[in-house]
């Protein structure tokens, strides 16, 4: 070989010798190789980015990429954006309320409906007056409504004459605070006032039994009829005053009417004159009769009722047992009378 060619040998090894380590310092081929030490300057190589595959996933970012990636400016970092907080700073956390348990919820309230319930008179009677006398037509009115509250009561007594013997209607009306009202109609008996004494009424009673019993001994079936009889043919009008024993007596047997205390008083009188042992039970709600055969005493009440009892010669158990059911009618004081046949 001449000597010009072992020239261009020599130049071309030397070429690529300088190529292969300038390769290797700058990508750092070699591992022994420290490249930190190297400026910015030295460094760096631009590379041309690669088109992105739309359906590849993105580079995952392992720990402490960020931090390397900051180090080397040369990468840039696929890192994604955190997410802005666009709420304000302190939100206060939203309280979601729980339905309450099924046995806790409250019933809704139902709309108050109008009140169409008139008054209702509990207890009214009608009045037996004197002439000259005056009355009280409020007496012995009791009211109830169901609103609780107490219902306004108006009297219309313009057909009463008190001057003049006679019966004449008189008219109640109850209003509620809702307007709705009841009315009802009693009647007045005007009389001329009449001195009635026990002889007047003992004959009186002698002439009823005569007709009813005539001289039938005095035992259970003669009682009996004495019962019957004053049931049938006194009437029941709640308007006498009582407080005159001969008075009441006489209106039952020669009037034939009268409420429970005329009913009392006429049977006390017949029972009396017809020779049966008796007395007369007195409360402020009501009056009836004790007769003793000679076997002790039992109740006998001759008054009627609306359910229709048959209060003859009733023991005291059986009379406190309907008493019981029937709104107390015939609790008394077991004190003031002589005991009774239980």
């Amino acid at each position: 070989m001449s000597t010009e060619g072992n020239k261009n040998v020599f130049v071309t090894l030397c070429l690529i010798v300088s190529l292969i380590v300038g390769s290797c310092f700058l990508t750092g081929c070699s591992s022994g190789t420290d490249t930190t030490a190297a400026t910015p300057q030295d460094s760096v190589v631009t590379q041309e980015p690669k088109a992105e595959d739309s359906t590849s996933a993105p580079p995952s970012v392992s720990e402490g990429a960020e931090d390397e990636a900051i180090g080397d400016p040369g990468i840039i970092p696929d890192v994604t954006e955190p997410e802005q907080n666009t709420q304000p700073a302190q939100q206060e956390e939203a309280v979601t309320e729980l339905p309450a348990e099924p046995g806790e919820l409250e019933e809704p309230e139902e709309p108050e409906l109008p009140d169409t319930t008139p008054p209702v008179f509990k207890e009214y009677r009608s009045h037996l007056v004197y002439i000259g006398d005056t009355v009280s037509y409020r007496s012995g009115v009791i009211l109830t409504d169901d609103s609780g509250e107490e219902p306004v009561l108006t009297i219309d007594s313009s057909q009463v004459n008190l001057k003049e013997a006679g019966e004449y209607p008189l008219t109640y009306t109850a209003t509620d605070a809702a307007g709705n009202s009841t009315t009802c109609e009693v009647t007045v008996v005007v009389r001329e006032r009449e001195e009635v004494t026990q002889e007047m009424l003992d004959a009186r009673a002698d002439e009823i039994i005569e007709k009813v019993l005539g001289d039938a001994p005095r035992d259970m079936e003669a009682l009996e009829t004495l019962f019957k009889w004053t049931k049938k043919n006194i009437h029941y009008v709640n308007y006498f005053e009582q407080n005159d024993d001969i008075s009441a007596a006489w209106e039952g047997l020669v009037y034939e009417r009268g409420d429970c205390y005329v009913y009392a008083c006429a049977s006390k009188e017949l029972l009396t004159r017809a020779g049966f042992k008796n007395d007369m039970i007195r409360t402020a709600r009501h009056y009836w009769n004790l007769v003793d055969l000679g076997e002790g005493w039992y109740h006998y009440d001759t008054c009627p009722r609306k359910d229709k009892p048959y209060f003859f010669m009733w023991g005291d158990n059986e009379l406190m047992e309907y008493s019981k059911a029937n709104g107390n009618s015939h609790d008394y004081d077991h004190t003031k009378w002589p005991d009774v046949v239980p």
